[in-house]
């Protein structure tokens, strides 16, 4: 069976999109959670089709929802830290679905600088600005009041989800803390249980506004989490290891999909050229991604290789001295890392298969493995980008003791 579309002239499915922060996917039932944190996200995914490698651009928020917004990888669209906006030149998939009508509302419970500063909310007719992080009681209430007062309407509505963030639900000091893993694993399965309970009444007010079977939903996260893995406790950025960027990707859209598990690797940047395929509208050129639809369909997966990228400074703005830069390339059961010093680079090399916690680098070992993915990196870097290169902005003193609260800068 393959996906049917509306008919023609029919109207055009709306498009709700919830990235959850920090969201690990094998904490999730339908990824083999033991534990039920999740019933109604379980319920989407078994109504729709379930990626089970999905990677993230980034291994922290501002690249990672950079690129889910413009296709683009975080080296082409430049916004790696705060205090820099998005250039012009890149078109958001919020843009594009304004300029075919629809109504964009983007509610996140991050705070404002997403928004107001690196301008992720230009496309939206509407988002949130928040005075630092806030709950998923609050989110949905504006969500749900959204919903209410739009159904008429073709929309295009992205959730964002902030109850999963170590900042958010651990007690300061102690997420590091190795021998209170287990109690942290708790309140980290306490949050997912929340943000699903959330997800449930978002689906329930489609069903009650009758539009459920007219809206694209896609579920993810804009990248994972460390629970004590490689000596760091509920943490993220800083490194591309497994923990931070797979995450979930399960979309859905209720009597056009069947359910169907795709182990094919995808990449958040596939996402909006996933919307434009489904809803017939011409991506732009400069898309780094690549539409889902064709999996969506049926077809059978072929090797493609993901990227992720991270820079290291002195605080997480552009301002700071840079350390390093890190780069990752995975494919098929192979992954490599590079860190890129100023005079000098480190490669690593992992079996994802034999070796899922990337614990021995086989660098000195597999060295046509090696050559062949630093080959392959090597092409990605070289790559030609469009001509968008975002303007730097200095933050005001507002938003920077906004951030340093939220403990992003020093």
């Amino acid at each position: 069976m393959v996906l049917l579309l509306n008919a023609k002239g029919a109207k055009p499915p709306n498009v709700l999109l919830i990235t959850v922060d920090s969201l690990r996917p094998d904490y999730l039932g339908c990824y083999g959670y033991a534990k039920n944190t999740s019933p109604n996200i379980d319920n989407l995914a078994n109504e729709g089709v379930v990626f089970s490698q999905a990677i993230s651009q980034g291994s922290w928020t501002c690249p990672s929802v950079a690129s889910i917004a413009t296709s683009t990888y975080p080296s082409t669209h430049n916004i790696y830290f705060f205090g820099v906006s998005l250039s012009e030149k890149l078109v958001t998939i919020a843009d594009i679905l304004k300029q075919k009508g629809y109504y964009n509302f983007l509610c996140s419970g991050h705070d404002c600088s997403l928004t107001s500063v690196m301008r992720l909310g230009r496309g939206f007719d509407k988002w949130t600005y928040n005075e630092g992080f806030i709950d998923s009681d609050k989110v949905n209430a504006m969500a749900l009041d959204f919903l209410k007062q739009n159904n008429k309407r073709n929309f295009f509505l992205w959730i964002h989800y902030m109850d999963t963030h170590d900042r958010f639900f651990l007690d300061k000091g102690n997420k590091r803390d190795a021998s209170l893993k287990s109690e942290n694993i708790q309140k980290y399965d306490t949050a997912i249980a929340k943000i699903d309970a959330k997800v449930g009444e978002i689906i329930e007010e489609l069903k009650k506004l009758n539009i459920e079977e007219n809206t694209l939903i896609i579920i993810t996260a804009d990248h994972g989490e460390e629970i004590c893995e490689h000596g760091r406790c509920f943490a993220h950025a800083a490194y591309l290891w497994e923990p931070l960027i797979r995450v979930p990707l399960i979309i859905t859209w209720k009597g056009h999909l069947v359910n169907k598990r795709k182990s094919c690797q995808v990449q958040l940047i596939d996402i909006a050229p996933t919307i434009c395929d489904i809803l017939k509208i011409k991506k732009p050129p400069y898309f780094e991604g690549k539409s889902l639809l064709p999996l969506i369909r049926g077809s059978k997966c072929q090797p493609r290789p993901a990227f992720s990228e991270h820079q290291n400074r002195q605080d997480q703005k552009t301002s700071g001295t840079l350390f390093s830069t890190e780069f990752s390339i995975r494919l098929d059961s192979w992954k490599l890392i590079c860190t890129a010093y100023p005079n000098w680079k480190k490669y690593e090399l992992y079996d994802l298969k034999n070796d899922p916690g990337e614990l021995n680098d086989l660098s000195e070992i597999e060295k046509a493995r090696l050559d062949f993915l630093k080959n392959k990196l090597e092409v990605w870097q070289k790559r030609k980008k469009p001509d968008a290169v975002p303007i730097e902005k200095a933050l005001h003193e507002e938003t920077r003791d906004r951030l340093k609260s939220l403990g992003y800068l020093n």
